[in-house]
């Protein structure tokens, strides 16, 4: 309910967040338009932070990297389903979908043209699809090396993947959680030394109110 939300989101701003993006997690989309909603009326109400918009995280991703999304509410996207969830509203600021499934390029193109954030989110992909990405409106890279995979030996040759696109090509943006749980110290100054202070952001992940 928009209530809840407040709720939530008075929850972060006691730790620091000030302005927040709700993130969904993946479900039906006609669950997701009811969210959205929520957060629409929320935006309205709340006086503790900023929402500045809705994150959807899902639900068109890998079912590989599903991490703690519900494995039964992952799907294949269709132009239709894409155009449906998009269009619902003009507060979807960030849609985070894996590249490399099927029609997963759909996401990024659609996203583009409404001026949405398209970003690499629990991706199985490997360097060269996620490179790829790029020109079909992809921009960022969701909670980097959490749920998104990276180099990996495939028979003799080791094999390049979401982490390493993330890291060494400038058109992508990096998300990182910054609990220093999710990664240590040495990994976040390593994101930071290869993308600097305008290409990596950090983020909060607090599934149950940051509490």
């Amino acid at each position: 309910t928009p209530e809840e939300i407040v709720k939530m989101c008075t929850a972060h701003a006691l730790y620091g967040t000030t302005s927040i993006l709700p993130t969904t997690l993946a479900a039906p989309v006609s669950q997701l338009k009811k969210c959205i909603k929520n957060i629409e009326k929320a935006m309205e109400m709340c006086e503790d932070s900023n929402i500045l918009g809705v994150h959807l995280e899902g639900p068109f991703i890998s079912m590989k990297m599903k991490g703690a999304q519900s494995p039964e509410n992952i799907l294949v996207p269709t132009k239709e389903s894409v155009c449906e969830l998009l269009d619902s509203s003009d507060i979807i600021k960030i849609i985070g979908a894996a590249p490399e499934i099927e029609n997963g390029f759909i996401v990024g193109e659609e996203a583009k043209k409404r001026g949405i954030v398209a970003s690499v989110a629990h991706s199985d992909g490997d360097y060269s699809n996620t490179e790829e990405a790029l020109s079909h409106g992809y921009s960022d890279v969701t909670h980097i090396y959490s749920a998104c995979s990276g180099m990996r030996k495939i028979g003799i040759f080791r094999h390049a993947g979401v982490v390493e696109a993330g890291l060494s090509l400038d058109g992508y943006t990096t998300q990182f959680i910054a609990d220093l749980r999710h990664l240590p110290y040495g990994v976040l100054k390593l994101i930071y030394k290869a993308k600097g202070a305008d290409k990596a952001y950090a983020i909060i992940d607090g599934l149950e109110y940051s509490a």
